[in-house]
């Protein structure tokens, strides 16, 4: 099995981009999407999870239960579910890819979003305001 080190990451990232910079044409689609993908994974490496545990309290309107993020010992260590609710580990999510749409995906789209609202457009009117 191979291990992926944040060193090399950098280093490949590097040399990927010393070649855009040198080629007069740049990248193409399939080296664009490899850089973006070690830069992910670049970034994935940063991603530290936190740990919110579900709280119970009495106020005024009675028992209301609240989360807060608490630390690793008392994750693992201290939480007691006679006391606490639930409790997850949440990590950060990987970015979302960008989307790109087709002047008659958009057109579709605004002629939803008009019909949804109640308005629906007269015969190739699409109101993109």
């Amino acid at each position: 099995m191979t291990t992926i080190t944040r060193g090399w990451l950098d280093k490949v990232i590097s040399d990927i981009g010393t070649i855009r910079d040198d080629i007069p044409s740049g990248l193409d689609d399939d080296e664009s999407n490899t850089l973006a993908a070690l830069k992910m994974a670049l970034a994935s490496m940063d991603a530290e999870p936190v740990y919110p545990c579900e709280f119970c309290h009495y106020d005024t309107d009675g028992l209301q239960w609240h989360w807060e993020d608490v630390n690793t010992d008392f994750f693992y260590e201290q939480w007691n579910p006679e006391r606490c609710g639930k409790r997850r580990v949440l990590y950060t999510a990987p970015p979302a890819p960008v989307v790109s749409l087709t002047d008659e995906q958009i057109d579709a789209l605004l002629s939803l979003a008009n019909l949804l609202q109640g308005r629906v457009p007269a015969a190739g009117e699409v109101s993109r305001g």
